[in-house]
């Protein structure tokens, strides 16, 4: 009689789940990195974009927009100095510190002084200066 078994041996299936363990513990950590760093454009951009929004309303209602940076619930908030007290926030990453933040005024005009405000990635130590420029009321981020 010749009993032939079917399947995979236990040391097979030890083999298998090793491979599938090691190659889970090498993707893992660039996932989560990668996910980071999209976290950071991401709010890069929502930083922009609520920027041209506040121009919009202090040119449409001629009012200031106060921006501030909130330390307790690390957030960038825009409010609109009118009845409405409009106010929109922004989360900031938790790999991104801020070393430097001063309040800022958008005047009616959608102008503000020119200043620098300082950012440190945790991700790469990178430096990120967001460079607000006389003129046009813009700024530009440089990564250093």
């Amino acid at each position: 009689m010749n009993l032939q078994e079917e399947g995979f041996t236990f040391l097979e299936a030890i083999i298998v789940l090793g491979i599938a363990a090691l190659l889970l513990l090498i993707t893992i950590p660039n996932f989560t990195k990668t996910r980071q760093k999209i976290a950071e454009e991401q709010f890069w951009q929502s930083l922009r974009q609520d920027w041209q929004w506040a121009q919009l309303k202090c040119e449409s209602k001629h009012q200031f927009v106060v921006i501030r940076h909130d330390k307790n619930n690390e957030m960038i908030t825009f409010r609109i100095n009118d009845q409405t007290r409009e106010t929109k926030e922004i989360l900031i990453p938790s790999t991104l510190n801020v070393e430097w933040f001063g309040e800022l005024y958008l005047t009616p005009n959608g102008y503000t002084r020119p200043c620098t405000q300082r950012f440190k990635s945790l991700i790469d130590g990178r430096y990120y200066y967001m460079k607000i420029q006389l003129g046009w009321g813009g700024y530009r981020i440089e990564k250093r």
